[in-house]
């Protein structure tokens, strides 16, 4: 099956009408306790997991994306998590976050 891209449009990374985007919180590590959430940070290994917290601060189904460090690792995370300050997270509007992420990974 051949995927019809004839009427596709260019689109923005920061259009607010496919996609809402927030930075993670400046929190360090080293003063949160340990338990059963992942702390996503700028690493590209590991689905950017560096750590497990007690805490979360986004839901999940959503893409996390390095803007420092390893700039521009990106990953989809499917349950709630904690996003360190050097991370951006992507809520697609239209829920397409495997798509948007396989075109993102090839950005960089």
């Amino acid at each position: 099956m051949m995927l019809n891209t004839d009427s596709w449009k260019p689109f923005r990374l920061g259009d607010e009408k496919y996609f809402k985007l927030q930075r993670g919180e400046s929190k360090y590590l080293k003063s949160m306790c340990v338990g059963d959430y992942p702390y996503i940070s700028t690493t590209r290994d590991n689905n950017g997991i560096c750590a497990y917290v007690s805490e979360y601060n986004r839901e999940g189904n959503l893409i996390s994306l390095a803007y420092d460090g390893s700039i521009g690792a990106c990953f989809y995370q499917t349950e709630p998590f904690f996003a360190s300050e050097k991370i951006v997270t992507i809520d697609l509007m239209q829920r397409k976050l495997r798509f948007v992420l396989i075109n993102l990974r090839a950005q960089f």
